[in-house]
């Protein structure tokens, strides 16, 4: 199942009010005639008439080419009028000839963020940053288009500026503890995989997600290749008293008191780590401590988050979290709760929506997926929902006229084409259901689908491809089976 991809709200009213108090320059040299056209598209801008100012700005512009602040007022009003594109040749010219025009910087950043080009905003928002350090909107926006570049090291201090700046900030908390989570895993990709260290680390995630098994199993494969590694017999021990074995784990700590201890000019990162000096070990040679110094740093990042007011924001991202763990109620929980503070928000009404479908129930979902689906009439995703929302409530009609229009619109998305496929397959249009299965068997990992075509071929009269499918999909449960048995035969808790 498809996992719900939360929509963000556009740039901040802050930076909007920010670039019209800066821009709208007034204009030297002009007729009577062009001052009376300068006031009239001042007016318009401060009556939201963006379009109309955008051209009476333009042919004031086009006059007097060589006024900037023509060019900066004729730029904003493009761009508040949803013309990003447009709107950046006016605001380079304006830099071309003020390199250290602020609300020109400020702006071509926005719009390049607005066109998805985070590359080209982040040296005009920088210059920006350098040039007003305390302008949160502007060091916001560079934070977010350093880290959706994957450079997380770079965008982490401005985050952690924002956190000082503006501390009840949901967006300022979020984006430092997910650059940490991404350092986190740069450092991790660094490890020998199979190492002490890296099995260490992976029983680590295994105990924080409450699988205590496996947690054992690797802290337990992690002593086995390092038998004196510090902290992974109290870790054992912690896993035993998880699951009631406070005898066992009183053993453990014994072992764990036995090992030398870290020697603090040798083993710096490790004693900086245990004193809680995160950053300092996060800057050490060692990447498993810089590893453990960066989970550290996010999960107290994102705790904050849990000091913070109730807010639009906070409710979204615990949404967004509550999704990525599969939580998909609570997450609907936490939409409704912003939906209070901001009836009628559409992006949170879309991912309410999106929440309910995900959470299973679908008599609920049904009416506010067609909801967005008036809004949005060409989105594939919202097609998806209901066409499975309606095959589940076992409305085969229905849930074929959708899927077909999610696939119509978006060929390329499995998702759609595998439950069109199945649709059709139990509907008896087998021949029909054949190239969707086909289509969207690169997403098949359990063989289901496999099942599903070798009966739409046996169905069609092809028996040479039903055999053929059959067997690769007895081949892959036969595989799958072997590694569960595997996995549950290794994986059980024992004593010390």
């Amino acid at each position: 199942m498809q996992q719900v991809q939360y929509k963000k709200g556009r740039p901040s009213k802050g930076v909007a009010l920010l670039l019209l108090s800066a821009g709208l320059l007034c204009c030297f040299g002009q007729t009577e005639q062009q001052s009376r056209q300068a006031m009239q598209a001042k007016q318009w801008m401060s009556e939201g008439r963006f379009e109309d100012a955008a051209k009476a700005y333009k042919a004031l512009s086009d006059a007097m080419p060589a006024n900037t602040g023509l060019r900066l007022n004729t730029g904003l009003a493009l761009h508040m009028a949803g013309r990003a594109a447009e709107s950046v040749p006016y605001f380079e010219a304006v830099l071309k000839a003020d390199p250290a025009a602020l609300p020109a910087l400020l702006s071509l950043g926005m719009a390049r963020l607005q066109l998805n080009q985070p590359a080209a905003a982040v040296a005009p928002l920088s210059k920006a940053v350098t040039m007003v350090p305390n302008q949160v909107d502007a060091r916001g926006m560079l934070a977010n288009a350093l880290l959706s570049l994957d450079r997380p090291d770079e965008a982490a201090p401005h985050f952690r500026k924002l956190t000082t700046l503006t501390p009840q900030d949901v967006r300022a908390w979020s984006g430092l503890g997910k650059c940490y989570e991404s350092l986190a895993a740069k450092s991790f990709e660094q490890i020998p995989r199979g190492s002490a260290e890296w099995l260490a680390l992976i029983a680590d995630t295994r105990f924080v997600q409450r699988q205590f098994r496996a947690a054992f199993y690797f802290y337990k494969q992690a002593l086995e290749k390092d038998p004196k590694m510090r902290g992974v017999h109290a870790a054992v021990a912690r896993v035993y008293e998880q699951t009631g074995n406070a005898e066992w784990a009183a053993q453990e700590q014994v072992k764990e008191k036995a090992l030398p201890k870290a020697v603090c000019t040798v083993d710096k990162q490790e004693c900086d780590y245990e004193a809680g000096r995160y950053l300092e070990a996060s800057a050490g040679k060692s990447a498993y401590w810089r590893t453990r110094a960066f989970n550290e740093l996010a999960t107290r990042a994102f705790a904050q988050l849990g000091k913070l007011p109730p807010s639009p924001d906070l409710y979204l991202l615990k949404a967004e979290l509550a999704s990525q763990r599969g939580q998909h109620a609570e997450a609907a929980k936490e939409l409704a709760e912003a939906l209070r503070l901001v009836p009628g928000d559409r992006r949170l009404e879309y991912n309410y929506a999106a929440s309910v479908f995900l959470s299973g129930d679908y008599e609920k979902a049904i009416p506010l997926l067609e909801r967005e689906m008036n809004r949005d009439a060409k989105n594939a995703e919202i097609y998806f929902f209901l066409g499975s929302a309606y095959s589940r409530l076992s409305r085969a009609e229905d849930a074929l006229t959708y899927l077909r229009a999610a696939v119509a619109y978006d060929p390329k998305f499995l998702d759609a084409r595998a439950a069109l496929g199945r649709a059709l397959a139990q509907s008896g249009k087998a021949a029909e259901a054949i190239p969707h299965l086909e289509a969207a068997l690169p997403q098949d990992e359990d063989g289901s689908l496999l099942y599903e075509l070798s009966r739409a071929y046996q169905a069609a009269g092809d028996r040479e491809k039903a055999r053929a499918a059959v067997a690769k999909y007895q081949e892959i449960r036969g595989k799958l089976e072997d590694e569960k048995r595997s996995l549950e035969e290794e994986v059980k808790i024992t004593p010390p």
